[in-house]
């Protein structure tokens, strides 16, 4: 039986440089629960790379997506 690698997750720390935000506004998410998907062991926060890259996805602003929109609304 082959074991599958998974990825280290990463620290608070390594994910807030990941997603380029300070360390106090990730745990500021997450304690209000909209930060990124998180492993949570005792008092230990983790994230895998998969969940921080979803969590961008889903803040992605998209201009071209609103200037089509508007154009619907308008017309």
């Amino acid at each position: 039986m082959t074991q599958q690698h998974r990825p280290d997750p990463y620290s608070r720390k390594q994910a807030a440089s990941y997603l380029g935000i300070s360390e106090a506004f990730l745990k500021k998410l997450d304690l209000s629960g909209r930060g990124p998907a998180a492993i949570r062991i005792g008092r230990r926060w983790s994230y895998l790379q998969a969940d921080l890259d979803a969590f961008l996805d889903q803040h992605r602003h998209d201009p071209a997506a609103n200037d089509a929109e508007h154009q619907e609304v308008a017309a």
